[in-house]
């Protein structure tokens, strides 16, 4: 086996493998992009098309009924304060172990 067929099959190897990790992250992220693309579809174009990446028509209502009619900003500051209570008390009971 000379350099050269190591090389090339070493080069195959990588390419291999990025592939492989491009599909794997493919399919970890489609479920996040489909569920950014519903947010901007009609409930009826949701409901009936419910894998379509492209909304038509594109629409912004959801977001509008979210701010409107809902208590969204206290909720994601309800998440924040509960988030940094958690993280904060397990980062000093976690330190004491050590």
């Amino acid at each position: 086996m000379n350099d050269a067929s190591a090389v090339r099959r070493r080069r195959l190897r990588t390419g291999l493998s990025y592939v492989l990790l491009v599909l794997i992250a493919v399919v970890f992220l489609f479920p996040f992009v489909i569920a950014v693309v519903t947010s901007f579809k009609t409930e009826p174009d949701a409901t009936a098309n419910p894998l379509t990446l492209i909304p038509s028509p594109f629409t912004t209502e959801a977001y509008r009924e979210l701010f409107k009619d809902q208590d969204f900003l206290l909720w994601v500051k309800n998440s924040v304060i509960v988030t940094l209570s958690v993280t904060i008390t397990e980062f000093f009971t976690q330190s004491r172990k050590s």
